[in-house]
């Protein structure tokens, strides 16, 4: 099933299992309450600039267009799909390691 997923969905668990982060919590957030900074903010309960701090770093990593709605779509799906594996199915998700490179912190 993780084949369906989008591949910048993958690279941002992985990220978040490395780095201790919620950046696919975040990206999910963000996408569902269509792009809305503050909304997603609110949602989250952290402040405006770090989830604009978290979006930049997330576009990066993703480095696909957020404003092409078929993509927004995929993005969306691939989080319900490893959020419902992970919380529902009580799931262990093996996601094999990837090169170093991919998994680095994004420099802004």
């Amino acid at each position: 099933i993780l084949y369906l997923c989008h591949p910048a969905v993958l690279t941002l668990t992985r990220y978040d299992r490395a780095y201790n982060n919620n950046l696919r919590d975040t990206l999910f957030t963000y996408l569902m309450h269509d792009r809305s900074i503050s909304e997603t903010s609110r949602k989250l309960f952290q402040h405006r600039n770090t989830t604009i701090y978290k979006i930049n770093q997330i576009q990066e990593m993703v480095n696909d267009d957020l404003e092409n709605p078929y993509t927004r779509h995929q993005l969306i799906l691939s989080c319900m799909i490893i959020r419902y594996l992970e919380r529902c199915q009580h799931a262990s998700i093996d996601l094999l390691p990837v090169d170093n490179r991919l998994l680095r912190r994004p420099s802004l």
